[in-house]
């Protein structure tokens, strides 16, 4: 079991050097509000792979497994840099993308294991089945051979 963790502002821009956190805060007009609207859309995005595999449980909202807090970092970085005015997003980031997709894929097929939270989400079996509720009807009164003859 390990305790989840929330991605901060502070968490993305301390994974760039300083040439590409200069070059991101001068491309953002409002920074903080961009930045934090995509941090939870990536969380939400990762927290869906996460739950895509029945085995994982997922942790208390808007946070994420310590194994998968890096990767999102990388999504988040790519989109900031791909969703603003930049002649191109760098090869690093490319790179860390690309590799950040390919773990949250393995994720959500149960071939990366993911760490269960100390303090799982309140509704642990609705969000193993990612959102699907099953529904049981009532009997059928009337059928074929119920109502044969008629």
């Amino acid at each position: 079991m390990a305790a989840w963790k929330e991605i901060t502002q502070d968490d993305v821009l301390a994974g760039l050097n300083k040439r590409e956190r200069d070059a991101l805060m001068q491309g953002l007009d409002d920074s903080a509000s961009k930045i934090d609207d995509i941090i939870e859309d990536v969380v939400n995005q990762c927290r869906r792979y996460i739950a895509g595999c029945d085995r994982n449980v997922l942790g208390p909202e808007g946070k994420l497994a310590p194994s998968c807090v890096h990767h999102a970092i990388s999504i988040i970085v790519w989109r900031l840099f791909s969703r603003n005015a930049f002649k191109s997003v760098p090869d690093s980031i490319e790179k860390s993308y690309e590799d950040a997709n390919r773990f949250f894929r393995d994720v959500a097929r149960c071939l990366a294991p993911i760490e269960e939270p100390d303090d799982p989400a309140p509704s642990t079996e609705q969000t193993k089945a990612s959102g699907i509720k099953q529904v049981n009807k009532p009997k059928r009164i009337f059928t074929r051979e119920s109502m044969k003859g008629l």
